[in-house]
């Protein structure tokens, strides 16, 4: 039988502090987030372990999926201060995307997003926050994690945990202000292919 969420959050988010704690984090180029404020951070689902350490003193929200796994890491966000709005590609999502677009526009919330969650395909950028860029007039910031040492599940993002004594770097890319015609699906699908672009050429050299 499967706990329910309310029960099971904060042990989760203690646990998440606990196991942090052991882990050497190192922030890459963060100075940007600060000037750019409100951001719209893009990362890849399999890094989303790191997403509750970027929001810092900074207001931040998420977009997180109304599933089971969503309750348990929606706890975990909250306990680190940001504020949770509940949607997906499939269920509640325009409802959702038009709930952040007035958290960033009207009430200075920077967001964090996984560009190709929450099912996938791996590493493929779907269109959302190209139209939230477009919406807020708020720049992407490709942002990648890179662990030392992880496991990694055997789902569909390949998702890595960092072991415990490992380290692990945020390394946040420069904020990039898309081009983009809304209704225009090969002018968003090119946005797509350039923020793949731009998160693959992240990294720590």
């Amino acid at each position: 039988m499967r706990l329910p969420a309310s029960l099971i959050a904060r042990p989760l988010a203690l646990l998440y502090r606990a196991w942090v704690a052991t882990i050497r984090v190192v922030e890459v180029n963060r100075a940007p987030m600060h000037e750019h404020h409100p951001v719209i951070t893009c990362l890849w689902h399999d890094e989303l372990f790191a997403c509750p350490l970027m929001r810092k003193s900074l207001p931040y929200a998420a977009l997180i999926s109304p599933s089971g796994d969503g309750d348990f890491l929606s706890g975990v966000l909250r306990s680190y201060g940001f504020r949770i709005v509940r949607g997906s590609s499939s269920r509640g999502g325009a409802g959702a995307l038009h709930e952040l677009v007035s958290a960033v526009r009207d009430e200075g919330y920077g967001l964090g997003l996984t560009v190709d969650g929450p099912r996938g395909p791996r590493h493929k950028a779907k269109v959302g926050a190209i139209w939230l860029a477009a919406q807020t007039g708020r720049p992407l910031s490709p942002t990648r994690v890179f662990m030392s040492r992880t496991r990694t599940f055997a789902s569909w993002d390949r998702f890595q945990l960092p072991l415990p004594f490992s380290t692990m770097h945020i390394v946040y890319g420069t904020p990039w202000y898309p081009d983009v015609d809304t209704t225009s699906a090969a002018s968003m699908r090119s946005a797509c292919r350039e923020l793949e672009r731009r998160l693959d050429a992240v990294t720590l050299d």
